[in-house]
């Protein structure tokens, strides 16, 4: 029987990149943690504009993270690295030169990609054996790493050539589970959404938002236990090495 699934998206955090894992390889070689080195950052530009200290740096931080986390859960949308210090900024009564935030721009998003978190056992196997059977794509949330982040890491990994289309939050204006991402790629694929299942680890987005767009979706829990009571994926799997399998049954 011929195989109606020609298509799978992947979540990346979780599912293809173990969230955090960069947070050792840090700490080896005695550098802060990723959150502590954007608040020392924010804290280095706005030093050289008015009198301040690390605590107002921290509590500044942690305000504008409140607030990027109610933007992406209530409005499915990632607000870009530029804004969120644009804003972080603004709320110290702070407006720094171009270079200034030019810098800590750079090094809020590249973080990742120069300590590069680890990748999720078995997926490059399990993407050598997909790729020449179906269309791979990417769709994921960007919270500080952008897309174009994002692409460099897969790419430092030799696993970007495996997909065909990327839909990063940051540059498609919204974030799952939006149906809106979902579209996109489905356009971008040329494939009916019937013929394509979503891969990742977050039932509410990576279940009921691929569903809702009229994917199969299936939940990766290899890396994170998650309750998923009232969720209804159509296959939970922990082991890469059996993804070829349950895509067959489909």
């Amino acid at each position: 029987m011929e195989n109606l699934i020609k298509g799978i998206t992947f979540d990346i955090w979780d599912t293809i990149l173990i969230d955090d894992s960069d947070e050792p390889k840090r700490a080896a070689k005695g550098l802060p943690t990723k959150t502590e080195s954007r608040i020392i950052e924010v804290f280095e530009v706005a030093k050289k504009y008015k009198p301040i200290s690390m605590e107002d740096a921290r509590r500044a931080y942690q305000e504008n993270l409140k607030e990027f986390e109610k933007i992406w859960h209530d409005d499915y949308v990632t607000l870009l690295v530029p804004e969120r210090l644009k804003r972080l900024f603004n709320s110290l009564d702070i407006n720094p030169g171009e270079d200034d935030l030019k810098k800590a721009n750079k090094a809020w998003e590249e973080m990742e990609y120069e300590i590069a978190p680890d990748l999720a056992p078995g997926v490059v196997d399990a993407l050598k054996k997909l790729a020449p059977n179906y269309k791979l794509a990417i769709i994921s949330d960007a919270i500080v790493s952008p897309g174009r982040v994002l692409r460099k890491i897969l790419d430092k990994y030799h696993i970007l050539k495996f997909f065909k289309v990327f839909s990063f939050s940051d540059e498609v204006g919204a974030s799952k589970p939006s149906k809106k991402v979902f579209e996109v790629t489905i356009g971008q694929l040329q494939l009916e959404p019937s013929e394509i299942v979503h891969i990742g680890d977050r039932p509410y987005n990576d279940i009921d938002g691929p569903k809702d767009a009229g994917l199969k979706a299936f939940l990766y829990d290899g890396l994170k236990k998650r309750e998923i009571t009232r969720y209804k994926p159509d296959a939970v799997f922990s082991d890469y090495a059996k993804l070829p399998e349950l895509l067959s049954t489909l």
